[in-house]
């Protein structure tokens, strides 16, 4: 008797088990919400303060007595620390042609800002202007108005200098003067309108960089009227300007070497897009790329240097002038172009466009021919061999039926959709390019999709409850007949 309830009772367990363990809801995983884990968002600081506009009767003079003035007035504050520097900012000064507008000298160690001001009318003689730093370090010159001066900015043995953001128009003599002053970053600046230069790089003014700025409109005065003038420095990184309606772009001149003067719009000047010359001393080894010269009314460079580089050896410049052709389309003229004067320069690899006459190549890597698949579609790899890609898609055809889709990738997968709606069969992939000339090129493979073996009816969901708890019942039922004949 005592076995047989042992058997009763593991029979009721093992029925409970099965029903369990083959119940979906067993496998389902419950995910717990745990809240939002997203990261504030980062707070923008520009550094400088909130604060009113000042319109000063008289000019900014700072002599090494930082700590002083931000004590004293309302419109500097700040410690002169890299994290809090000084600050002039929203300030607008007429100098009334006396002196410069803001002149600071022998600052060394402290870190300043000078922002969103208006200054006009410095003093034209003396070396005077808008802003004048004389032996200064770590400073930024930011979003200011510097104008009817008659030089913006002039910065004489000063480092580490950035002025960025600036409009500097209208200055009669020079936009921006560097003077024995190395190491400095002239940065998305707005300059025009002065009679000699531009941007005036001087005197031992070594490693500055010049970049994403627009010199234009800087002419007048006989011999002068440069975007860019470098005289005596070297190494500055002139890079991603735009140098238009000058007189002159650039004009490089002596001792100027090792100067790089890369991705420049230099267009519509009216004598030289670039000058090199060679006076009472020669500029060598200075590098041009990646420029666009188009000055239909001038000459695009005149190379009177030494050894002076006009292309990387892969890539040169883009010549408005140009004589040649490309006949491979790879975008480089097929003749070197000779740059005019005693330099004897050569762009050996200029960058020049004719037309594209040449179609695409394209190769399908994958799939193979005559590959075969069932349910999930096939997957693609494709090589392109074209500079001026406008589209490519594949086209799946076969027996009444033309499925096409435009890709966007060398590799992917024919869309699903598409290949659950075709039937088994052979079909042609055809991967199709053309390029922006409206040349085509293409390639085709076969594919085979494959019939499927059919497989047993699935149980409905909704009924494979009921078929459990019946086969539960039973069971029971079965357990209890089986104790009554015990009993009797």
């Amino acid at each position: 008797m005592k076995s047989t309830g042992i058997n009763n009772k593991l029979i009721i367990i093992l029925v409970l088990a099965t029903t369990i363990l083959l119940t979906p809801s067993f496998f389902i995983h419950s995910w717990m919400n745990v809240g939002n884990n997203s990261l504030p968002e980062k707070e923008e600081f520009t550094g400088l303060k909130d604060s009113a506009f000042w319109i000063l009767s008289s000019p900014i003079h700072i002599d090494n007595n930082w700590s002083a003035t931000a004590s004293t007035y309302d419109w500097c504050s700040g410690l002169g620390t890299p994290q809090s520097p000084y600050i002039i900012e929203n300030v607008t000064i007429d100098a009334q042609s006396e002196g410069s507008c803001i002149y600071i000298k022998n600052s060394y160690n402290e870190y300043f800002v000078i922002a969103n001001c208006l200054l006009i009318n410095a003093e034209a003689s003396g070396g005077a202007a808008g802003i004048k730093l004389d032996w200064v370090h770590n400073g930024t010159i930011v979003n200011c108005e510097i104008t009817e001066n008659y030089v913006g900015m002039y910065l004489s043995h000063s480092e580490n200098i950035t002025i960025t953001g600036n409009s500097i128009d209208n200055n009669p003599g020079q936009g921006i003067i560097l003077y024995q002053s190395k190491g400095n970053q002239i940065i998305d600046n707005e300059q025009s309108e002065s009679h000699y230069y531009g941007l005036l790089i001087n005197a031992g003014s070594d490693n500055n960089t010049v970049s994403g700025n627009y010199f234009e409109n800087n002419t007048g005065e006989p011999t002068y009227g440069e975007g860019i003038r470098i005289i005596d420095s070297e190494s500055i990184n002139v890079t991603d300007n735009v140098l238009m309606y000058n007189d002159k772009g650039i004009k490089i001149q002596d001792n100027s070497n090792y100067n790089r003067i890369i991705n420049n719009t230099i267009h519509d000047n009216s004598d030289y897009g670039v000058l090199i010359v060679a006076e009472t001393r020669e500029s060598h080894n200075n590098q041009f790329s990646l420029n666009s010269f188009d000055n239909p009314s001038a000459q695009n460079a005149l190379d009177n240097g030494t050894a002076t580089k006009w292309d990387t050896g892969i890539i040169g410049n883009y010549w408005s002038d140009y004589g040649g052709v490309d006949a491979n389309d790879d975008g480089i003229g097929d003749s070197a172009y000779s740059i005019p004067g005693t330099g004897a320069g050569v762009d050996h690899f200029p960058i020049w466009d004719d037309g594209d006459d040449i179609a695409p190549i394209i190769t399908i890597l994958m799939p193979l021919n005559n590959s075969k698949y069932n349910t999930t579609a096939p997957t693609y790899s494709i090589t392109i061999t074209e500079l001026h890609i406008d589209t490519y898609y594949y086209v799946i055809s076969g027996p009444s039926v033309y499925e096409s889709q435009i890709i966007y990738s060398l590799t992917g997968s024919v869309d699903q959709s598409v290949w659950d709606t075709l039937p088994a069969g052979m079909y042609t992939l055809t991967v199709y390019v053309n390029d922006t000339a409206g040349n085509l090129a293409s390639d085709s493979i076969t594919i085979i999709k494959e019939s499927l073996p059919s497989t047993p009816q699935a149980i409905p969901f909704g009924n494979f409850y009921l078929i459990i708890s019946a086969l539960s019942i039973a069971l029971l039922l079965i357990s209890v007949k089986i104790k009554r004949n015990k009993i009797i």
